[in-house]
């Protein structure tokens, strides 16, 4: 039943602390509302690997070990990143400059948004 916390009450209240997680850390990036969904996932990333109950984590309880934190960066940091050599010549920049606004789930890779002017650029 709709509006019902007594049939769903654990879910409801994983759902409000991510939402308070995504919230935060959103509004603390200043980044347009377009990337609400990935604050949400970020948000989501994170708590999995937050400790819980009995000091383990979510992750640790659904895959029996202990998560890689050492990947963890602030939401919505300047960062850059190499471009791919097939995608450069000698007259581009090595480098381009963007935000990280979340974690894939299934490899080791950043999402980062490059904005047309960002950070350490000459315009």
């Amino acid at each position: 039943m709709v509006y019902t916390a007594q049939q769903n009450a654990t879910v409801e209240r994983y759902n409000g602390v991510l939402q308070n997680i995504a919230r935060s850390i959103h509004l603390e990036s200043r980044l347009a509302k377009s990337f609400w969904p990935y604050a949400f996932l970020s948000a989501c990333y994170l708590r999995n690997r937050l400790p819980n109950q009995g000091d383990k984590t979510l992750y640790e309880l659904f895959f029996g070990v202990l998560p890689d934190v050492s990947l963890l960066r602030v939401y919505s940091c300047h960062c850059s990143f190499e471009v791919n050599g097939i995608l450069r010549n000698k007259l581009v920049e090595r480098a381009l400059f963007g935000r990280l606004v979340g974690y894939s789930l299934v490899s080791k890779v950043y999402y980062i948004w490059v904005s047309d002017v960002a950070p350490g650029s000459r315009e």
